[in-house]
């Protein structure tokens, strides 16, 4: 499957070195093209392009914080039409002490009310840069929940995350994102009581 991963901070890094070990083709795009640059420089597997160069890949994920993808989007625009595209964000309050959406909301629908012609997806919500970049904790494959309403789009996209070493679990329609951000959020602000340096990961065990 091929990428354009927009973002090149630690998610988008973990990202691309994990999809393009799983045989996926990868371009990366960032608002500083150096940094962009610099990520294919390390990853000869992965390939830099300009931020706002044509998007020609099946998938696009927005690894950035919520609040820049309303821009990306209106960016893109009619690009964006008939692609994958998935929001890998958990929108934060400005206080940081709880999710931006309400209940019946979520970063994800917001996304796709945004993007009308795109099958949007959430996933890698919960998962942290290290765990991803590994693709495991404590021997354990790496979980990836996915929810979207386009089952095509979900079956391409588990076949690459099971490509890349990971296991992905359908979540059900992109309504369940809501559950997922609140997943995503308790595991961020875990994270300093855990003490596990960011080293941890949300999976089912049998």
């Amino acid at each position: 499957m091929d990428f354009t991963i927009i973002g090149a901070g630690n998610m988008g890094r973990a990202l691309a070195a994990r999809l393009s070990g799983g045989g996926n083709s990868i371009v990366v795009m960032d608002r500083d093209d150096a940094e962009a640059a610099r990520l294919a420089d390390e990853l000869t597997s992965v390939r830099a392009a300009p931020y706002g160069s044509p998007i020609e890949t099946e998938a696009v994920i927005l690894a950035v914080y919520a609040p820049s993808i309303p821009e990306i989007i209106q960016r893109y625009g009619d690009q964006l039409s008939g692609r994958i595209v998935i929001d890998i964000s958990n929108a934060l309050n400005p206080t940081f002490d709880d999710l931006a959406f309400p209940p019946d909301d979520s970063s994800a629908e917001n996304t796709a009310r945004l993007a009308p012609g795109a099958m949007v997806i959430k996933a890698f919500n919960t998962t942290l840069s290290g765990p991803l970049t590994a693709g495991q904790v404590d021997g354990r494959p790496l979980d990836v929940f996915i929810a979207g309403d386009d089952a095509d789009a979900k079956a391409r996209l588990s076949q690459a995350i099971a490509a890349s070493g990971l296991r992905p679990l359908d979540a059900g329609p992109l309504k369940r994102s809501r559950i997922l951000e609140g997943i995503g959020f308790l595991h961020i602000k875990l994270q300093d009581s855990l003490g596990t340096n960011w080293g941890s990961a949300v999976n089912i065990l049998p």
